[in-house]
């Protein structure tokens, strides 16, 4: 893949994880106060991460969950990998 071609799909990334969220946000009101938000890269794409393990609190988990589930409804085949080195609170 050259590089124009990587900074377009880098482009469709953010773009497809913001509508993704408006959907996500407009179907889960949130009414545990945290402000929650997600960007879908695509594997191969993107410079590898390495993958920190983390043990998130309940509320973030279920959070992550709901998100996880609502993705894969709409993305069938696919799954997702947490970067939680890139995560901010």
């Amino acid at each position: 893949m050259n590089h124009i071609s990587k900074l377009q799909s880098m482009y469709k990334d953010l773009q497809v994880s913001l509508d993704l969220m408006k959907v996500y946000n407009k179907k889960n009101q949130d009414t545990t106060g945290v402000q929650f938000s997600i960007e879908i890269l695509s594997q191969g794409v993107w410079p590898e991460q390495e993958q920190v393990p983390l043990i998130l609190p309940r509320l973030l988990g279920d959070i992550a969950v709901s998100y996880q589930e609502f993705y894969t409804s709409k993305h069938k085949g696919k799954s997702l990998k947490w970067l939680y080195g890139h995560s901010t609170v």
